[in-house]
């Protein structure tokens, strides 16, 4: 049988020859000095040679390992080269499916989006999903992976974002399931572990508030004095231009002032005015 130490002093010659292990093992030494594990076998009746991996990258108790998972495929009537290609086949459709790529195909099959909308859930993905499981292959995230990134949102005080992160992510799963591309959508099991608070939006206004309220508004608006909207009259606005100008007597330092109008002062002035008798 083969030893650490013959392994490594095993020297290059004009022709490639091997050395046998035991059970099928050989090293195969070729005249470049590269040094190859390979398994002799035979599958229905028919001899075949499978490539391990090349030392020292597989060392002599990894090539061991291997030859059994390789004999035990032969046992079952299984090419061990054939499993190899299928196995590497699959691997290649995993990494050309991750969690990354879905999403973004998500994305652009949701054209209907509005810029504001699109910008926020790239935002989410790119801050708070990928860096969780963005690259790994969508088949493999668990919902303990998802509920993970979750609790790190939930940890920044950040529930809204949380919710939105999961309901995101969950489509992103769907996305993937209609295209064949996973079979389960882990975010379903985590339904309710999100607690949003109750949003308490502003009371609206009482009818008899309303005076007052536009009253202060269109001060504010117009950054001028209630004496000179208590002295303004229509002639002095020019709504389709946005300007308002008070002439000289009028005003306190006796000079035109001309007030640019903003939309909402422009929209409905007449409100603002009759409050001041205009």
């Amino acid at each position: 049988m083969l030893s650490d130490t013959k392994v490594r002093q095993a020297k290059p010659q004009e022709k490639v020859y091997r050395i046998a292990d035991a059970r099928g093992l050989a090293i195969e030494v070729r005249p470049t000095g590269q040094k190859i594990w390979r398994y002799r076998f035979r599958l229905d009746g028919n001899a075949n040679m499978f490539t391990i991996g090349e030392y020292p990258s597989v060392s002599l108790s990894e090539a061991r390992k291997k030859l059994e998972e390789a004999r035990e495929l032969v046992s079952k009537g299984i090419n061990p080269n054939i499993a190899k290609k299928t196995d590497i086949a699959s691997r290649i459709e995993e990494n050309a499916n991750t969690f990354r790529v879905v999403a973004d195909d998500w994305i652009q099959a949701n054209t209907h989006w509005s810029d504001s909308y699109r910008k926020q859930v790239c935002k989410t993905l790119e801050a708070d999903i990928f860096p969780s499981f963005g690259d790994l292959p969508i088949r493999e995230i668990s919902s303990a992976q998802v509920l993970a990134m979750l609790n790190g949102i939930i940890k920044r005080n950040a529930p809204l974002v949380a919710r939105n992160a999961r309901q995101w992510t969950g489509a992103v799963f769907r996305h993937g399931i209609t295209t064949l591309r996973c079979e389960t959508d882990p975010t379903q099991p985590l339904n309710g572990v999100i607690k949003v608070g109750k949003v308490n939006h502003h009371r609206p206004l009482k009818p008899e508030t309303l005076p007052e309220f536009l009253k202060a508004l269109y001060p504010m608006l117009t950054f001028v004095r209630t004496i000179e909207i208590r002295r303004a009259e229509w002639s002095d606005i020019d709504l389709e231009n946005g300007v308002w100008r008070i002439p000289p007597e009028k005003i306190k330092m006796r000079t035109e002032h001309i007030v640019p109008l903003s939309r909402q002062s422009i929209a409905s002035p007449s409100p603002f005015f009759a409050n001041y008798s205009l």
